[in-house]
């Protein structure tokens, strides 16, 4: 059973869009971020009307912060971050301080089988916290994230944002890796 109620992909990963989301995560183009931030709010302009209502919050995927990593580590938050710089019609989101965050490291799902990523979802449920429930008890929150993939994190973070009183957990993404047939 799922935990989150829906997601919603802005694109699919491909293309030009695969490799900007790479040279922004992997190459430290942090400009692409900023372009993220705008095509997000971008999103929210046209669609949040129909998406979002007077109880929702959108907060960034959280991410574990090793001893003296730089902020630009956390990219869902710098997204986040960059749409809050950007916005001007009052979007609801919540960045600092986070909402939810990782208490601890976990392994990457990329290359993980089904068993081994069911395994490490446990791994990241018991690793997320969220310090203070009442900023989502009877809330919808939107978790920003760039890409969605198997759903593996949305489901853990949307656990344990339920069990903290959220009222129902989406996703909103970037993009969405495109089904492979397997």
């Amino acid at each position: 059973m799922r935990h989150f109620d829906l997601s919603f992909a802005i694109a699919m990963k491909s293309g030009a869009l695969q490799q900007a989301i790479y040279s922004f995560k992997f190459d430290g183009k942090w400009g692409w971020g900023i372009v993220f931030a705008r095509v997000l709010n971008g999103y929210l302009y046209e669609y949040g009307q129909v998406l979002l209502n007077e109880h929702s919050i959108i907060i960034p995927s959280p991410s574990f912060h090793h001893t003296g990593s730089a902020p630009y580590d956390d990219h869902a938050a710098f997204v986040i971050q960059s749409a809050i710089e950007q916005d001007d019609q009052a979007l609801p989101y919540v960045n600092n301080p986070p909402v939810i965050f990782k208490n601890a490291a976990t392994r990457k799902l990329k290359r993980l089988g089904a068993q081994e990523r069911r395994m490490e979802g446990r791994a990241i449920r018991d690793s997320l916290v969220v310090p203070d429930p009442r900023r989502v008890t009877g809330r919808a929150v939107w978790v920003y994230d760039d890409v969605f993939t198997t759903g593996t994190t949305l489901d853990a973070v949307a656990e344990v944002l339920k069990d903290a009183g959220a009222t129902a957990v989406y996703g909103l993404v970037l993009s969405r890796q495109p089904w492979t047939g397997r």
